[in-house]
C-alpha cells in the first residue's frame, strides 16, 4: 500500500498511538462528543516546527502563551518518548512566529530551543513533547483539544544545506483527531497532522486533503470544503486545507482570527441530527527524501454543542490538609455567551488530577465524576503534589486541566 525508494517500516502515528501505514486505516466512531468551535474558548495548538542546526529547532503555536518554559517540553531520541531525553538549555522568542502560507489566521508564537551542540545528528529522527498543561493567552491549555494528552511533533535532522536524502531514518507522521478510546471526535483546528520530513509537493497535498460529511438523504458522503481558506463565509462548508512554509504541518482552519466567521462541522449536515458523521481523506505524500507515504482515511463523529467551559485561574482549587487527608475545593464554572452564542457549557461534573511534577504525569484519582466542587484526597503518601481539576460537560466531554495548587503532605 505504500511505496519507498529503498526504504521499509514507515509508520504512522495517531495522537500517541502507533499503526503500520502498510494498510488504510479506517476508524469509525460509534458515538462521541461535543465540538468546540467557537470564538473566546476556541482551540490552541501547535503549528509546526524548523530545525535550524545541529543544536536548535524553532516550535510554533498557533496562539500567544500565557505559561512556558522549558520545563513544559522534552525532547526526545526517536520517534516517540521512550528514547533518550535531550536537555534543553534555553528557550528565547523567535522574531517570526507566523509560519503559515495563508493570510487571515491567528499570527501565533514561537520560540527557539536550544540543546547542548551536536544534539542532532543528520538524519535522525527527533520527537518534541510539549506538556498539555501549557497555556494560551486566551487561557486555553494544549490539551484542551487532546483530551489532556501531551502534544507530539518529530523531525528529521537535515544535512547541512537542509537537505534530506534516502539514507536518513524513515518518515513518520502525526494524525491528531482528539481520540477518544476507540472513538474521534473532531474539534475546532485540531483536524491535523506532522510529517518529520516536509512533503516534496506540499500543494498537492493541500489539493488531495478532503473533509467529507455523511448525507442522511443521499446515504453518501459529500465533500464539504470550502475552496478559499483566507476569505470564509457562510456557505456550510468547511475552509480548505491550509500549510506550514515549512511544508511539514497540514490542517484545516475550521476558524479565522477576529470576529469575521465561524464554522462548526455539527452544523454542516443539512439534517437536524444530535450526531453528525465525518471522514477525513488524506492523500498519498512524498516527502523530500524519496519516500511516499501512502493515502489515509479517517471517519470520526461530532456532537452539537460547545463543549464545557474551560478552567482559568479563577478556577484555580485550593487546597488545605487536615489529619492527614487533602480537602480540596474550587469554583464552578459557568455558561461562556459572546455575541450570543453559547461558547463554552457550564461544567455538570469535574475530574480531579494529581502528579508529583508540575506539567507533567497527572492521574485521575477520583472514581466516579465529583458533582459538586469540593473533594478530599484522603491520606496520601508524605510529599509534594500538585492537583488540577478538568471539567465535564452533559455529554460526558471532559475538557483541559484548572490551573494547579501545590499541596505538601507532611
Amino acid at each position: 500500500m505504500f511505496k519507498s525508494k529503498g526504504k521499509t517500516g514507515i509508520r504512522w502515528k495517531i495522537a500517541s498511538c502507533m499503526v503500520m501505514a502498510a494498510f488504510t486505516v479506517m476508524l469509525f466512531a460509534q458515538s462521541a462528543f461535543a465540538t468546540l468551535n467557537a470564538q473566546g474558548n476556541a482551540n490552541y495548538m501547535l503549528r509546526g516546527c524548523e530545525v535550524l542546526n545541529d543544536h536548535q529547532v524553532i516550535l510554533f503555536f498557533d496562539k500567544g502563551t500565557f505559561t512556558i518554559d522549558t520545563d513544559m517540553i522534552k525532547i526526545y531520541e526517536g520517534t516517540d518518548s521512550s528514547g533518550t531525553e535531550i536537555g534543553i538549555t534555553s528557550m528565547s522568542s523567535y522574531s517570526t512566529p507566523y509560519n503559515v502560507t495563508v493570510s487571515g489566521l491567528a499570527p501565533g508564537t514561537a520560540y527557539t530551543l536550544t540543546t547542548p551542540d551536536d544534539s542532532f545528528e543528520e538524519g535522525k529522527s527527533y520527537t518534541i513533547v510539549v506538556s498539555n498543561t501549557v497555556r494560551a493567552n486566551n487561557n486555553l491549555t494544549l490539551g484542551e483539544v487532546l483530551h489532556r494528552e501531551d502534544s507530539y511533533l518529530t523531525f528529521v535532522c537535515p544535512d547541512a544545506n537542509g537537505d534530506y536524502n534516502s539514507s536518513m531514518d524513515d518518515p513518520v507522521m502525526h494524525a491528531y483527531l482528539d481520540l477518544v478510546g476507540d472513538e474521534n471526535v473532531a474539534r475546532e483546528g485540531n483536524i491535523y497532522f506532522s510529517l518529520s520530513i516536509p512533503a516534496q509537493y506540499p500543494d498537492t497535498v493541500l489539493s488531495g486533503m478532503e473533509l467529507h460529511y455523511y448525507d442522511t438523504n443521499t446515504d453518501e458522503y459529500e465533500e464539504c470544503t470550502y475552496d478559499n481558506p483566507s476569505s470564509p463565509s457562510g456557505t456550510g462548508e468547511v475552509f480548505q486545507a491550509v500549510r506550514t512554509s515549512q511544508s511539514n504541518f497540514f490542517y484545516f482552519p475550521l476558524s479565522v482570527a477576529g470576529p469575521s466567521y465561524q464554522k462548526d462541522l455539527a452544523y454542516l449536515d443539512d439534517v437536524d441530527e444530535e450526531i453528525n458523521h465525518y471522514k477525513l481523506v488524506i492523500p498519498s505524500i512524498e516527502c523530500l527524501d524519496g519516500t511516499t507515504l501512502s493515502s489515509q482515511t479517517y471517519y470520526f463523529t461530532t456532537y452539537e454543542g460547545p463543549g464545557p467551559t474551560k478552567m482559568i485561574s479563577t478556577n484555580t482549587p485550593s487546597a488545605i490538609v487536615a489529619q492527614g487527608d487533602v480537602e480540596l475545593s474550587w469554583t464552578a464554572t459557568s455558561d461562556l455567551t459572546i455575541n450570543g452564542k453559547l461558547c463554552g457549557a457550564a461544567a455538570s461534573a469535574y475530574n480531579i488530577y494529581r502528579s508529583a511534577d508540575k506539567y507533567w504525569g497527572f492521574t485521575k484519582i477520583n472514581g466516579t465524576s465529583v458533582s459538586g466542587t469540593t473533594y478530599t484526597d484522603q491520606d496520601p503518601a508524605s510529599g509534594i503534589y500538585y492537583y488540577r481539576v478538568a471539567p465535564i460537560d452533559n455529554y460526558g466531554y471532559e475538557g483541559g486541566f484548572s490551573p494547579y495548587v501545590q499541596v505538601t503532605v507532611p
